[in-house]
């Protein structure tokens, strides 16, 4: 089975998970979560569908995958990793902090939500921006997500803080 995730990347990633009970009815023995973040990568990095996620693999069914993926989405693995690889870089000197960049990019929000507004771009449909600061060589170090109908200079000070 191929892995994109190396033993580091997963001795860092673990404690994080959240910790899941045996099922008390019983049933299938569960994906291990390793195999479930090999094929969540494997979809981002893709840019496929997660049906599309090849059941050869070994990582689990699309279906598995999403589901494992809006779990620790909604227990904020994703912000705790993204801050503890952000750390480690940084005690490891390989972060390029002598510049900085910063963007934003507008998308379609169909379904809506919290972070969405009028997009000024797009006939006013629902949209929200993607904000980031990233350093010298492109590694992200912020990302928050806003209304599309919010000026990228209104939103520096939430980025900064």
């Amino acid at each position: 089975m191929d892995t994109l995730v190396t033993d580091e990347l997963w001795n860092t990633i673990v404690p994080l998970l959240p910790t899941h009970p045996p099922s008390p009815k019983g049933g299938r023995r569960r994906i291990p979560d390793r195999c479930c973040l090999n094929g969540i990568l494997f979809v981002l990095r893709e840019g496929i569908r997660w049906q599309s996620l090849p059941a050869s693999s070994g990582w689990g069914s699309g279906s598995t995958c999403w589901r494992r993926f809006a779990e620790w989405t909604a227990a904020g693995v994703w912000e705790k990793t993204h801050a503890h690889l952000i750390a480690a870089l940084g005690e490891r000197g390989l972060l390029d902090l002598e510049r900085a960049v910063v963007d934003s990019a507008s998308v379609r929000a169909l379904r809506g939500g919290e972070h969405t507004g009028p997009n000024p771009t797009d006939r006013a449909k629902k949209g929200c921006k993607r904000h980031l600061i990233s350093d010298g060589v492109g590694i992200p170090l912020v990302v928050q997500i806003g209304p599309a109908n919010r000026r990228d200079e209104q939103w520096l000070p939430c980025l900064l803080w």
